[in-house]
């Protein structure tokens, strides 16, 4: 425009940055709005929208709060669609007390909040299972003279979805028509998938069949939460069942879809027909193909297939092999650090970090994205697994994305139950018996999420309805001398070398706790709290599994400062990360 002699005005600007919003370019739209001083244009309140919508667009939460903030400095007065473009960037970072704390800013600005920006602080509610407050911003609404339209019952819809709360995003589904507000495809999958989650599949079939006299035409998402639902409640017939009506209403089946039926055959032990299903599975849902694989080897194994299952975990790792047209690797040698994490052991493309206790898994796999990055490489990083926030240990990570060979071969491992972990771990209670003494947990374990004040935690319990667990434990150390912490004198604290066999959600310390061993520091199930106890005495020591090479990966994780710490307060002194020798 320039070269042509038109002069840029303030609306140009805004449509070039609204067009790198949509094409996904936040760092040139921040560009483009940096350089309208240059160029003599002063931005205002549409210009900034832009770009914090820009910034939101690009993951850039933070970004998006800089540029709201610069607004008063710059004169420019925000508007409903600034504040609701700066929610939805705290909505899509998993900031939701941002959000909320945004939308009461709102009234001291002289700005009216709208349906639209109700919408983003109820998403962002959502997305971290605050249904409480979802639903205090849904019931806020009518005061605020601000209608809710069908996209806040769908977003209200799933953050009861995501609190467990099946009965509630029922009670909203049930209550929209008298609201003026007509249910829509996605209102009735969330609805579904809220009844999936709570083990109610005969309510998903039931919602599902009710969709045609509401005039909503069901989709693919639809039926894929009808199946999940199918699944969770061992019914394979009935998934395969929706499977089979699915040409029928014109609909073709997904790989989300696929995956729901293999795994609801897997589940009962059908593997053949789940061996068949992923036959037709699109060849193109590499990640959704390698899940499936791994629940249709699970399956294989538990039914005594074993050396067909070891044919087909070799048969798919030569495949992946194969078809990998290059392995990632760091440009360093053995024991570095990046992202300021120590690197324990290397294997082409796999790696293994120590995870310090007090951050979250996700956190740690963005900072060691972000060093590689910020160093020109690549920064895909994959994690198929997770630790505990405050679980410390190895964490075993992918250089590349997780639809990469050697991701697929991470994935189907610990899909398959392939990788063996084996944790440290100090607890009270009873004396388990001598150093050496073994024993087996196997208790089911149903996962419910309690609700604080603005906070939400997730607890496993004991339950017939809940999922299988096993976990073996070994006692290694046995500490009687008088602790003034412990509640009965015939207590004891002990040191446990632990193997979960399978991997649910807080297994080793529900399970622990269960048997009236709860692990030290872990007061949300009933640990020994003692200032010489700061955390949660778990910690990953060491796991196995196989690189795309078909060489054992086994890295260790030395013992942490805190868990040396407390060991010496006991009276025991480990050489650092060594477990082999407490069980000699």
């Amino acid at each position: 425009m320039k070269a042509s002699r038109v002069e840029v005005n303030v609306y140009h600007c805004s449509a070039a940055i609204s067009a790198c919003e949509k094409g996904g370019q936040w760092q040139m739209a921040l560009h483009l709005l940096s350089s309208m001083p240059e160029a003599k244009v002063v931005p205002n309140e549409f210009t900034y929208s832009a770009a914090i919508s820009a910034c939101e667009k690009g993951g850039q939460w933070q970004m998006a709060l800089h540029l709201l903030s610069l607004m008063p400095e710059a004169k420019v007065v925000p508007n409903e669609f600034t504040y609701s473009a700066a929610i939805s960037a705290c909505e899509k970072g998993g900031e939701w007390q941002l959000a909320l704390n945004l939308l009461s800013l709102m009234p001291e600005a002289r700005v009216v909040p709208n349906e639209i920006t109700y919408n983003a602080a109820i998403s962002a509610c959502e997305k971290v299972g605050q249904w409480q407050m979802a639903l205090n911003l849904l019931s806020r609404m009518p005061g605020a003279s601000v209608v809710p339209n069908v996209i806040t019952h769908s977003a209200a819809m799933s953050a009861c979805e995501k609190g467990g709360q099946w009965q509630l995003a029922l009670n909203l589904l049930s209550r929209m028509p008298e609201a003026g507000v007509s249910p829509n495809v996605i209102t009735y999958s969330a609805a579904m998938s809220a009844c999936e989650k709570g083990g109610q599949w005969q309510l998903a079939l039931n919602l599902l069949s009710r969709m045609p006299e509401a005039s909503v035409v069901p989709n693919v998402i639809t039926y894929s939460a009808a199946m999940s639902a199918c699944e969770k409640g061992g019914q394979w017939q009935l998934a395969l069942n929706l499977l089979s009506l699915m040409p029928d209403a014109t609909m073709v089946p997904n790989e989300i879809t696929y995956n729901a039926a293999i795994t609801a055959c897997s589940k009962s032990g059908q593997w053949q027909l789940a061996l068949n299903l992923l036959s037709m599975m699109p060849e193109c849902a590499t990640l959704n193909r390698a899940t499936a694989w791994g629940s249709v080897l699970l399956s294989m194994a538990l039914s005594g297939n074993q050396e067909l299952h070891a044919s087909m975990m070799e048969s798919l790792r030569l495949q992946w092999l194969e078809s990998a047209s290059r392995i990632g690797r760091y440009p360093s040698g053995e024991n570095y650090s990046f992202g300021g994490f120590q690197v324990l052991l290397e294997s082409d493309g796999l790696f293994a970090v120590f995870k310090p206790a007090g951050i979250r898994t996700e956190e740690l796999v963005a900072r060691l994205s972000q060093a590689l990055l910020s160093e020109g490489h690549p920064g895909d990083i994959t994690s198929s697994s997770r630790l505990d926030v405050e679980t410390s240990g190895v964490l075993p990570l992918v250089f590349g994305p997780e639809s990469s060979a050697v991701g697929r071969w991470l994935t189907v491992q610990f899909a398959a139950r392939q990788v063996a972990k084996e944790y440290i771990c100090l607890c009270s209670g009873p004396i388990l018996g001598p150093k050496g003494t073994q024993g087996q947990i196997d208790n089911p374990l149903q996962v419910l999420k309690t609700e604080g004040v603005g906070t939400s935690m997730l607890k496993a319990v004991w339950s017939s309805s809940g999922k299988a667990a096993f976990t073996q434990y070994e006692v290694l150390k046995v500490f009687q001398q008088p602790l003034p912490a412990l509640v009965n004198e015939d207590d004891a604290i002990m040191m446990l070398l632990v193997r979960p066999l399978t991997g649910r959600t807080h297994q080793i310390r529900s399970h622990l706790a269960g048997i009236g061993r709860p692990i030290l520091g872990d007061g949300n199930y009933g640990g020994l709290k003692a200032p010489w106890c700061r955390r949660v005495l778990l910690h990953c020591w060491r796991l196995s599994l196989m690189d795309l090479n078909g060489r054992r990966f086994q890295p260790e994780a030395p013992f942490p400062t805190d868990l040396l710490e407390t060991l010496q307060y006991l009276g025991y002194d480990p050489i650092a990360g060594s477990c082999d020798d407490a069980r000699e």
